[in-house]
């Protein structure tokens, strides 16, 4: 990607969401809002508000690091905030739907604190600021974006994982897991959805490895896909076993007749450096065959 590229991108980037606070989601993200405030320095403008969107426990590391390191000109909204941001339709209605919120994970919440009065105050005070940012974010959403509703879900990880849920004015919808194992109360929360991104850390023949480490395989994300009703359900987050092998497919006789025309069809294994557009989602499935052709020849040939 060339740098003008790249620097339109960035000028241009509104909304950063963490699902969770395991580093390889999160590891970049201060030097990803440096680089786009240096961009707006440069070309002598005042930067667009960036809205960071963080789970309750990332809080301390991201506040520590505006104040000792560098401050951050960003909007910091925490996940839960997000349960009940959605246009101006679906804002807080009561005191007490806000309470139920700020107490879904109200035992981890920051971490243990309390001893630390200065961050404390901080951090409830960030908690504050985050409430009045998320009507703010609700505001950009719709009348910028057309987004109707944009809300966390809770993903079946760690402590404080969120999946996202987005619905357009024009009828498509989306939802990315993040890390998360599959999830029925997911399924039951979003409804269906047009799009869906679901990790697939490991190749069904793991599974139990896929459970003791609270990530889904390819056909345990496939059948969330297809409980959604997803039009296209793209596959991502492999295990680095899998470089060169990503198109491992569950034994056919192990399948149902149904899931495999829906993983023939409406399915999309993500490499890296994929980008599109939705539209290009008509024929994504298709390039995936030939992908798969293509990896399968870069493999040395089985010993006879």
């Amino acid at each position: 990607m060339d740098q003008k590229k790249i620097r339109h991108i960035l000028k241009n980037l509104r909304i950063i969401y963490i699902t969770h606070y395991h580093s390889d989601h999160n590891t970049g993200l201060f030097q990803v809002i440096k680089e786009r405030e240096k961009i707006y320095e440069e070309e002598k403008q005042v930067a667009e508000p960036l809205f960071l969107i963080i789970p309750y426990n990332c809080g301390a590391w991201v506040l520590k690091h505006s104040q000792l390191i560098d401050k951050l000109n960003c909007k910091i909204i925490f996940n839960q905030h997000t349960s009940t941001c959605c246009s101006n339709i679906n804002k807080l209605d009561s005191e007490s739907e806000e309470t139920k919120i700020n107490q879904d994970d109200q035992e981890e919440k920051f971490g243990s604190y309390e001893n630390d009065d200065k961050l404390y105050q901080d951090l409830n005070q960030l908690e504050k600021d985050s409430q009045i940012n998320s009507h703010n974010l609700s505001d950009f959403l719709f009348e910028k974006l057309g987004i109707t509703h944009f809300k966390s879900v809770k993903a079946d990880h760690i402590p404080q994982s969120y999946a996202l849920n987005i619905k357009h004015k024009d009828g498509w919808s989306f939802l990315y897991s993040g890390d998360t194992r599959p999830s029925e109360s997911m399924v039951q929360d979003v409804g269906n959805v047009t799009i869906l991104v679901h990790e697939s850390t490991f190749a069904d023949d793991l599974r139990e490895q896929a459970k003791a480490r609270m990530h889904s395989t390819d056909k345990e994300a496939i059948e969330i896909g297809i409980k959604l009703k997803a039009w296209r359900t793209i596959l991502t987050h492999y295990s680095q076993r899998y470089t060169g092998k990503l198109f491992k497919q569950t034994k056919k006789a192990e399948l149902t007749e149904a899931f495999g025309e829906y993983a023939s069809e409406n399915v999309v294994r993500s490499w890296d450096h994929l980008g599109f557009r939705f539209s290009e989602l008509h024929h994504l499935p298709e390039l995936n065959r030939c992908m798969k052709v293509m990896f399968n020849q870069s493999q040395p040939p089985s010993k006879i």
